[in-house]
Protein backbone atom coordinates (compact mmCIF):
# COMPACT_ATOMS: atom_id res chain seq x y z
CA UNK A 1 0.00 0.00 0.00
CA UNK A 2 0.99 3.63 -0.89
CA UNK A 3 -0.77 5.22 2.09
CA UNK A 4 -0.88 4.40 5.60
CA UNK A 5 -1.07 0.75 7.13
CA UNK A 6 -1.05 1.98 10.73
CA UNK A 7 -1.90 5.03 13.15
CA UNK A 8 -0.76 5.93 16.99
CA UNK A 9 -3.82 8.32 18.50
CA UNK A 10 -3.32 9.52 21.51
CA UNK A 11 -6.13 10.41 24.00
CA UNK A 12 -6.85 13.96 23.33
CA UNK A 13 -6.95 12.78 19.12
CA UNK A 14 -3.68 13.86 18.38
CA UNK A 15 -2.56 10.88 15.95
CA UNK A 16 0.36 9.56 13.67
CA UNK A 17 -0.20 7.71 10.89
CA UNK A 18 2.91 5.36 9.81
CA UNK A 19 3.37 2.01 8.52
CA UNK A 20 2.88 -1.28 10.96
CA UNK A 21 4.68 -4.35 10.98
CA UNK A 22 1.75 -6.73 11.54
CA UNK A 23 -1.37 -6.48 9.18
CA UNK A 24 -3.48 -6.82 11.98
CA UNK A 25 -2.52 -5.14 15.39
CA UNK A 26 -4.18 -3.54 17.97
CA UNK A 27 -2.68 -2.34 21.27
CA UNK A 28 -3.49 0.35 24.14
CA UNK A 29 -1.11 1.68 27.03
CA UNK A 30 0.55 4.75 28.68
CA UNK A 31 3.32 6.27 25.91
CA UNK A 32 6.76 6.78 26.79
CA UNK A 33 10.25 7.09 24.61
CA UNK A 34 13.65 6.40 24.81
CA UNK A 35 16.48 7.99 24.27
CA UNK A 36 18.81 4.81 23.93
CA UNK A 37 20.95 4.89 20.77
CA UNK A 38 21.18 1.44 21.09
CA UNK A 39 20.35 -1.67 23.29
CA UNK A 40 16.76 -1.57 21.57
CA UNK A 41 16.16 -5.75 21.93
CA UNK A 42 17.20 -5.26 25.82
CA UNK A 43 14.64 -2.26 26.14
CA UNK A 44 12.06 -3.96 24.49
CA UNK A 45 12.47 -7.16 26.61
CA UNK A 46 12.03 -5.39 29.95
CA UNK A 47 9.27 -6.74 32.02
CA UNK A 48 9.59 -2.95 33.55
CA UNK A 49 7.93 -1.65 30.30
CA UNK A 50 4.46 -3.86 30.76
CA UNK A 51 1.23 -1.77 30.12
CA UNK A 52 3.55 0.45 27.92
CA UNK A 53 3.96 1.96 24.08
CA UNK A 54 7.45 2.67 23.58
CA UNK A 55 8.69 5.54 21.17
CA UNK A 56 12.18 5.35 20.26
CA UNK A 57 14.14 8.43 19.76
CA UNK A 58 16.83 7.39 17.65
CA UNK A 59 15.97 6.99 14.25
CA UNK A 60 18.49 3.62 13.39
CA UNK A 61 16.65 0.82 14.98
CA UNK A 62 17.58 -2.80 13.84
CA UNK A 63 21.25 -2.43 12.54
CA UNK A 64 22.92 -5.62 14.92
CA UNK A 65 19.88 -7.61 15.09
CA UNK A 66 18.70 -9.41 17.89
CA UNK A 67 20.02 -12.58 19.82
CA UNK A 68 18.65 -15.05 22.69
CA UNK A 69 21.51 -13.80 24.86
CA UNK A 70 20.69 -10.42 24.58
CA UNK A 71 17.18 -11.02 25.80
CA UNK A 72 16.18 -9.72 28.92
CA UNK A 73 13.55 -11.86 30.07
CA UNK A 74 11.25 -14.51 28.69
CA UNK A 75 8.71 -12.97 27.53
CA UNK A 76 7.88 -9.18 26.09
CA UNK A 77 5.52 -7.45 28.07
CA UNK A 78 5.75 -3.86 26.18
CA UNK A 79 2.32 -3.32 24.11
CA UNK A 80 3.45 -1.73 21.22
CA UNK A 81 6.98 -0.08 19.72
CA UNK A 82 6.98 3.22 17.52
CA UNK A 83 9.82 4.27 15.17
CA UNK A 84 10.72 7.29 13.05
CA UNK A 85 11.77 5.15 10.17
CA UNK A 86 11.73 1.46 9.09
CA UNK A 87 13.68 -1.12 11.43
CA UNK A 88 17.30 -1.34 9.30
CA UNK A 89 18.66 -4.82 8.45
CA UNK A 90 20.95 -6.44 10.42
CA UNK A 91 24.53 -6.21 9.81
CA UNK A 92 26.32 -7.92 13.10
CA UNK A 93 28.03 -11.36 13.62
CA UNK A 94 25.93 -11.67 16.97
CA UNK A 95 22.43 -11.48 15.17
CA UNK A 96 20.18 -14.47 14.28
CA UNK A 97 17.22 -12.59 13.65
CA UNK A 98 16.58 -9.36 12.41
CA UNK A 99 14.41 -7.01 14.77
CA UNK A 100 11.62 -6.69 12.36
CA UNK A 101 11.01 -10.51 12.75
CA UNK A 102 12.04 -10.63 16.56
CA UNK A 103 8.76 -8.18 17.61
CA UNK A 104 6.95 -10.60 14.61
CA UNK A 105 7.58 -13.54 16.27
CA UNK A 106 6.23 -11.90 19.93
CA UNK A 107 3.50 -10.12 17.94
CA UNK A 108 4.50 -6.90 19.27
CA UNK A 109 3.11 -4.17 17.15
CA UNK A 110 5.45 -1.52 15.49
CA UNK A 111 4.64 1.58 13.74
CA UNK A 112 7.22 3.45 11.67
CA UNK A 113 7.45 6.46 9.67
CA UNK A 114 6.56 8.20 12.58
CA UNK A 115 7.18 11.89 13.48
CA UNK A 116 8.68 10.65 16.41
CA UNK A 117 10.94 14.14 17.51
CA UNK A 118 6.86 16.03 17.43
CA UNK A 119 5.36 12.83 19.40
CA UNK A 120 8.23 12.66 21.95
CA UNK A 121 7.75 16.97 21.97
CA UNK A 122 4.12 16.19 22.91
CA UNK A 123 5.21 13.55 25.53
CA UNK A 124 7.45 16.00 27.27
CA UNK A 125 5.07 19.18 27.21
CA UNK A 126 2.04 17.02 28.60
CA UNK A 127 1.36 17.40 32.67
CA UNK A 128 0.36 13.97 32.98
CA UNK A 129 1.06 10.54 31.56
CA UNK A 130 -0.49 9.94 28.36
CA UNK A 131 -2.22 7.21 27.11
CA UNK A 132 -2.80 5.84 23.09
CA UNK A 133 -3.70 3.09 20.95
CA UNK A 134 -1.99 1.86 18.38
CA UNK A 135 -4.06 0.82 15.89
CA UNK A 136 -3.64 -1.19 11.78
CA UNK A 137 -5.48 0.68 9.56
CA UNK A 138 -6.56 0.32 5.17
CA UNK A 139 -7.09 4.10 4.48
CA UNK A 140 -7.00 7.51 6.96
CA UNK A 141 -9.74 7.23 9.30
CA UNK A 142 -12.48 9.97 9.07
CA UNK A 143 -12.63 12.67 12.61
CA UNK A 144 -15.59 10.28 14.33
CA UNK A 145 -13.14 7.15 13.75
CA UNK A 146 -10.58 9.37 15.50
CA UNK A 147 -12.26 10.30 18.44
CA UNK A 148 -13.41 6.43 18.93
CA UNK A 149 -10.04 5.50 18.81
CA UNK A 150 -9.07 8.35 21.14
CA UNK A 151 -12.00 7.26 23.66
CA UNK A 152 -10.45 3.46 23.52
CA UNK A 153 -7.00 5.06 24.66
CA UNK A 154 -8.44 7.31 27.41
CA UNK A 155 -10.38 4.37 28.90
CA UNK A 156 -7.48 2.32 28.87
CA UNK A 157 -5.32 0.75 31.94
CA UNK A 158 -3.24 3.36 33.33
CA UNK A 159 -0.08 2.32 35.25
CA UNK A 160 -0.91 4.78 38.35
CA UNK A 161 -3.12 2.63 40.93
CA UNK A 162 -2.10 -1.00 39.08
CA UNK A 163 0.35 -3.50 40.21
CA UNK A 164 1.31 -4.89 36.94
CA UNK A 165 4.47 -6.58 38.91
CA UNK A 166 2.34 -9.74 40.19
CA UNK A 167 1.93 -10.97 36.20
CA UNK A 168 5.96 -9.67 35.33
CA UNK A 169 7.50 -11.95 38.38
CA UNK A 170 7.97 -15.74 37.80
CA UNK A 171 8.19 -15.12 32.99
CA UNK A 172 11.82 -15.24 33.46
CA UNK A 173 14.11 -18.72 33.61
CA UNK A 174 18.26 -18.00 34.37
CA UNK A 175 18.61 -22.12 33.46
CA UNK A 176 22.45 -21.87 35.05
CA UNK A 177 20.66 -21.45 38.74
CA UNK A 178 17.00 -22.00 38.08
CA UNK A 179 15.30 -22.02 41.60
CA UNK A 180 18.11 -24.44 42.82
CA UNK A 181 21.58 -23.37 44.66
CA UNK A 182 24.16 -25.42 41.93
CA UNK A 183 26.00 -28.07 44.14
CA UNK A 184 29.54 -26.24 43.65
CA UNK A 185 28.55 -23.45 45.30
CA UNK A 186 26.76 -25.03 47.95
CA UNK A 187 30.22 -27.20 48.16
CA UNK A 188 32.68 -24.18 48.29
CA UNK A 189 30.49 -22.25 50.78
CA UNK A 190 29.83 -19.66 48.21
CA UNK A 191 27.38 -16.98 49.51
CA UNK A 192 23.64 -17.44 48.36
CA UNK A 193 21.56 -14.27 47.55
CA UNK A 194 17.89 -14.13 47.27
CA UNK A 195 16.26 -12.56 44.51
CA UNK A 196 12.35 -11.40 44.77
CA UNK A 197 10.96 -11.45 41.50
CA UNK A 198 9.01 -8.66 40.41
CA UNK A 199 9.89 -8.82 37.20
CA UNK A 200 13.61 -9.74 37.22
CA UNK A 201 15.96 -8.67 34.34
CA UNK A 202 18.75 -11.29 33.07
CA UNK A 203 21.65 -9.01 33.70
CA UNK A 204 20.96 -8.61 37.37
CA UNK A 205 21.28 -12.55 37.74
CA UNK A 206 24.56 -12.31 35.90
CA UNK A 207 25.86 -9.43 37.47
CA UNK A 208 25.66 -11.84 40.83
CA UNK A 209 27.20 -14.93 38.89
CA UNK A 210 29.71 -13.00 37.41
CA UNK A 211 31.11 -12.36 40.99
CA UNK A 212 30.38 -15.88 42.87
CA UNK A 213 26.73 -15.51 43.93
CA UNK A 214 24.03 -17.49 43.02
CA UNK A 215 21.03 -15.99 42.96
CA UNK A 216 17.78 -18.12 43.57
CA UNK A 217 14.47 -16.59 42.42
CA UNK A 218 11.67 -15.88 45.04
CA UNK A 219 8.19 -15.15 44.43
CA UNK A 220 7.52 -11.19 45.78
CA UNK A 221 5.49 -12.53 48.44
CA UNK A 222 8.16 -14.51 50.17
CA UNK A 223 8.33 -13.90 53.82
CA UNK A 224 11.71 -13.58 55.91
CA UNK A 225 10.99 -16.95 57.75
CA UNK A 226 11.13 -18.65 54.25
CA UNK A 227 14.20 -16.75 53.68
CA UNK A 228 16.43 -17.83 56.22
CA UNK A 229 15.45 -21.23 56.37
CA UNK A 230 17.28 -21.18 52.98
CA UNK A 231 20.01 -20.26 54.65
CA UNK A 232 20.34 -16.88 52.65
CA UNK A 233 23.27 -14.31 53.13
CA UNK A 234 21.51 -11.61 51.02
CA UNK A 235 18.39 -9.95 49.43
CA UNK A 236 17.96 -8.28 46.15
CA UNK A 237 14.44 -6.71 45.75
CA UNK A 238 14.23 -6.66 41.38
CA UNK A 239 13.05 -4.15 39.03
CA UNK A 240 9.50 -4.31 37.50
CA UNK A 241 6.44 -2.50 35.93
CA UNK A 242 3.46 -1.13 36.64
CA UNK A 243 2.57 1.04 40.29
CA UNK A 244 4.70 0.21 43.47
CA UNK A 245 1.72 2.41 45.68
CA UNK A 246 -0.53 -0.29 44.58
CA UNK A 247 1.69 -3.62 45.59
CA UNK A 248 0.36 -5.58 48.04
CA UNK A 249 0.36 -4.41 51.57
CA UNK A 250 1.44 -8.10 52.86
CA UNK A 251 4.75 -7.63 50.72
CA UNK A 252 5.53 -4.41 52.32
CA UNK A 253 5.19 -6.07 55.55
CA UNK A 254 7.75 -8.60 54.41
CA UNK A 255 10.29 -6.44 53.26
CA UNK A 256 10.03 -4.20 56.82
CA UNK A 257 10.58 -7.84 58.57
CA UNK A 258 13.89 -8.25 55.94
CA UNK A 259 14.88 -4.63 57.34
CA UNK A 260 15.27 -5.83 61.10
CA UNK A 261 16.84 -9.26 60.22
CA UNK A 262 20.01 -7.13 59.70
CA UNK A 263 20.49 -9.47 56.19
CA UNK A 264 22.28 -6.88 53.53
CA UNK A 265 19.48 -5.76 51.33
CA UNK A 266 19.94 -4.22 47.96
CA UNK A 267 16.97 -2.27 46.00
CA UNK A 268 17.11 -1.59 42.20
CA UNK A 269 14.51 0.63 40.27
CA UNK A 270 11.22 -0.98 41.47
CA UNK A 271 13.04 -2.56 44.59
CA UNK A 272 14.41 0.95 45.73
CA UNK A 273 10.57 2.33 45.36
CA UNK A 274 9.44 -0.27 47.61
CA UNK A 275 12.24 0.01 50.16
CA UNK A 276 11.33 3.65 50.12
CA UNK A 277 7.52 2.64 50.77
CA UNK A 278 8.26 0.34 53.64
CA UNK A 279 9.74 3.36 55.32
CA UNK A 280 6.93 4.82 54.73
CA UNK A 281 7.95 7.68 51.89
CA UNK A 282 6.06 9.11 49.49
CA UNK A 283 5.79 7.86 45.55
CA UNK A 284 4.76 10.26 43.23
CA UNK A 285 4.42 9.22 39.33
CA UNK A 286 6.60 11.59 36.86
CA UNK A 287 5.31 13.65 34.17
CA UNK A 288 7.11 11.10 30.99
CA UNK A 289 9.42 8.91 33.10
CA UNK A 290 13.07 8.38 32.82
CA UNK A 291 13.77 5.87 29.90
CA UNK A 292 17.13 5.86 28.49
CA UNK A 293 20.91 5.34 29.15
CA UNK A 294 22.44 8.52 28.93
CA UNK A 295 21.42 9.69 32.42
CA UNK A 296 23.94 11.60 34.81
CA UNK A 297 23.24 10.57 38.43
CA UNK A 298 25.41 12.10 41.23
CA UNK A 299 26.67 10.31 44.01
CA UNK A 300 26.71 12.71 47.11
CA UNK A 301 28.97 10.73 49.07
CA UNK A 302 31.87 11.07 46.64
CA UNK A 303 30.98 13.80 44.44
CA UNK A 304 31.65 11.29 41.87
CA UNK A 305 28.93 11.51 38.01
CA UNK A 306 28.00 8.43 36.54
CA UNK A 307 26.03 8.36 33.41
CA UNK A 308 23.45 5.80 34.25
CA UNK A 309 20.87 3.80 32.49
CA UNK A 310 17.05 3.95 34.06
CA UNK A 311 13.63 3.16 33.51
CA UNK A 312 10.97 4.38 35.70
CA UNK A 313 7.61 6.48 35.66
CA UNK A 314 7.49 6.79 39.33
CA UNK A 315 10.06 8.87 41.81
CA UNK A 316 10.57 8.65 45.57
CA UNK A 317 9.98 12.33 47.82
CA UNK A 318 13.49 12.75 49.49
CA UNK A 319 12.26 14.53 52.26
CA UNK A 320 9.25 12.48 53.31
CA UNK A 321 12.15 9.26 53.94
CA UNK A 322 13.03 9.26 57.73
CA UNK A 323 15.68 11.30 59.14
CA UNK A 324 18.01 8.58 59.80
CA UNK A 325 18.06 7.47 55.99
CA UNK A 326 21.50 8.84 53.93
CA UNK A 327 20.55 9.90 50.55
CA UNK A 328 23.34 8.89 48.38
CA UNK A 329 22.52 10.07 44.82
CA UNK A 330 19.90 12.25 42.75
CA UNK A 331 19.70 13.03 39.53
CA UNK A 332 21.26 15.94 37.18
CA UNK A 333 18.24 16.06 35.17
CA UNK A 334 15.75 16.77 37.31
CA UNK A 335 17.41 16.67 41.15
CA UNK A 336 15.24 13.80 41.55
CA UNK A 337 16.53 10.95 44.14
CA UNK A 338 18.41 8.70 42.84
CA UNK A 339 19.77 6.05 45.86
CA UNK A 340 19.74 6.01 49.60
CA UNK A 341 21.35 3.67 52.10
CA UNK A 342 21.20 3.04 56.09
CA UNK A 343 23.69 4.33 58.19
CA UNK A 344 25.63 1.05 58.95
CA UNK A 345 25.52 0.82 54.67
CA UNK A 346 23.20 -2.86 55.33
CA UNK A 347 20.37 -1.46 52.89
CA UNK A 348 21.43 0.17 49.89
CA UNK A 349 18.71 1.32 47.14
CA UNK A 350 19.21 2.88 43.70
CA UNK A 351 16.66 3.66 41.58
CA UNK A 352 19.13 3.43 38.31
CA UNK A 353 19.78 0.39 36.42
CA UNK A 354 23.26 -0.70 37.58
CA UNK A 355 23.04 -3.80 35.33
CA UNK A 356 22.49 -1.41 32.86
CA UNK A 357 21.55 -3.94 29.45
CA UNK A 358 21.60 -1.66 27.84
CA UNK A 359 23.65 1.07 29.29
CA UNK A 360 27.16 2.04 30.28
CA UNK A 361 28.99 -0.15 33.13
CA UNK A 362 29.45 3.17 35.60
CA UNK A 363 27.75 1.81 38.25
CA UNK A 364 27.98 -1.82 38.64
CA UNK A 365 30.66 -0.97 41.53
CA UNK A 366 26.89 -1.09 43.35
CA UNK A 367 26.92 -4.94 42.98
CA UNK A 368 30.59 -5.41 43.76
CA UNK A 369 30.03 -3.15 47.07
CA UNK A 370 27.07 -5.28 47.90
CA UNK A 371 28.94 -8.84 47.41
CA UNK A 372 31.14 -7.48 50.02
CA UNK A 373 28.48 -7.18 52.74
CA UNK A 374 26.90 -10.28 51.37
CA UNK A 375 30.25 -11.88 51.82
CA UNK A 376 30.78 -10.24 54.97
CA UNK A 377 27.79 -11.49 56.77
CA UNK A 378 28.01 -14.62 55.70
CA UNK A 379 31.39 -14.70 57.54
CA UNK A 380 29.58 -14.06 60.68
CA UNK A 381 26.81 -16.33 60.77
Amino acid sequence: MSGPTGVLVLEDGLHFYGKILLETAYACGEVCFNTAMSGYQEVVSDPSYDGQIVVFSFPHIGNVGTNLQDEESGRIRLKAVVLGDAPTQPSNFRSTASFFDYLKKNEIPALFGVDTRALIKRIVASQDPIKAIVSSVRQPLQKDEIVTLANKAADSQSLSGNDLSRVAGGIFSFTSVENEWSKEAIARSKPKVAILDFGVKANILRCLSQRGITPKLYPQGTTVEQLLEDNIDGIVLSNGPGDPRAIDPAVLTNIRRFLSARIPLLGICLGFQLIALSFEAKVKQLKSGHHGINHPVKNLLTEQISITSQNHEFYVEEMTLPDHILITHKSLFDGTLEGFKSPDGRIVAVQFHPEAAPGPNDTKIIFDQFIDRVEAYAKKK
